[in-house]
């Protein structure tokens, strides 16, 4: 006959307490990593619920859980650190988690407790992560219109790409039609823009930044099948492009101005301090240029917006296209 032992830690001091069993409480401890199907029951090795008594060792263990009086008590709800010995041998590590108490007579009797091993299921260890959330910074880039069409027609060597699908146009090539439901992409009127189409990113390059992020350790023959490795993910998370911008605060290099007052530009604080003249009238306006050493044009033309704040608040907006 095989002894088991199942020893669970004390929060409070760290130390293994021996928990008392029945003498007839069979554990059954089942391995079971093979279902990848459904990647929230791949588990590593983890026990049945089964009873313990309620013995006055086993309720200073449990801090008398069953009385709900009692302050401080054993909290149910974290899994708690545990170890599984056959014969006084280590079998398998892992945590206990408690699940109920029991009464007979008027009198507590015993303790519903799991054991789960070490390594739980991998959706415990994900933690309810998302994709958001996953460190994917490496793969940034400059996105301009000679990007897109660079990415489209670049050949399976970029990790981010743009496929040609679109939620706004029917494209068609030939017949010249110029309407959302027939859009001739051989006319230049009528073309693919860069702002219609959502980037792709290699699904093999997401399963690595989660295996290193993780400390995880993905293994397989498919993981370098060509099939997996150029597999994209559509990063499309609404029906038309959204263009989402930072404000970032002009920095003044001079404090010089053509026409009027001197030195108005702070090149500190980046800040103009502008005094409205009582007279005369047309000197109640400011005017400033803005010259582009080198415009864009074309594909890399870009919209972009200038806000003016008057002590923090926003009293202009315009917009401009270079």
């Amino acid at each position: 006959m095989i002894n088991v032992l199942l020893y669970i830690y004390d929060d409070a001091t760290n130390e293994p307490k021996r928990i008392e069993l029945f003498d007839d409480e069979k554990i059954s401890v089942t391995s079971n990593i093979q279902n990848v199907n459904d990647i929230s029951k791949v588990f590593t090795d983890f026990s049945q619920s089964f009873t313990v008594p309620a013995t006055p060792y086993n309720n200073r263990i449990f801090k008398h859980w069953y009385e709900n009086s009692l302050d401080n008590g054993f909290d149910a709800r974290t899994r708690k650190n545990a170890f599984i010995e056959l014969d006084y041998s280590s079998f398998r590590k892992g945590k206990v988690q408690l699940e109920k108490a029991s009464f007979k007579n008027g009198q507590i009797d015993n303790y519903q407790i799991t054991f789960f091993g070490a390594l739980v299921s991998l959706k415990d260890s994900f933690g309810g992560k998302f994709l958001k959330d996953l460190n994917l910074s490496s793969y940034n880039f400059s996105y301009t219109g000679t990007v897109v069409k660079n990415r489209v027609i670049g050949g399976a060597g970029n990790d981010v790409m743009f496929p040609l699908i679109s939620s706004k146009n029917v494209w068609q090539y030939g017949g010249g039609g110029v309407t959302t439901n027939n859009w001739d992409i051989s006319n230049s009127a009528t073309p693919i823009y860069s702002s219609d189409l959502f980037p792709a990113i290699r699904v093999k390059r997401i399963s690595d930044v989660i295996s290193s992020s993780l400390g995880v350790t993905f293994q397989g023959d498919f993981l370098n099948d060509s099939r997996f490795t150029r597999a994209f993910l559509w990063l499309k998370n609404s029906d038309l492009f959204e263009l989402k911008t930072v404000a970032n605060k002009l920095n003044f290099q001079t404090n010089t101005s053509t026409t009027g007052s001197q030195g108005i530009f702070n090149v500190f604080s980046d800040t103009l301090n502008y005094v409205k003249p009582t007279a005369p009238e047309y000197q109640a306006q400011s005017h400033i240029t803005i010259t582009f050493s080198v415009p864009s044009i074309g594909q890399d033309a870009q919209e972009f917006f200038f806000y003016v704040y008057k002590d923090g608040v926003v009293i202009n907006t315009q917009s401009y296209l270079t």
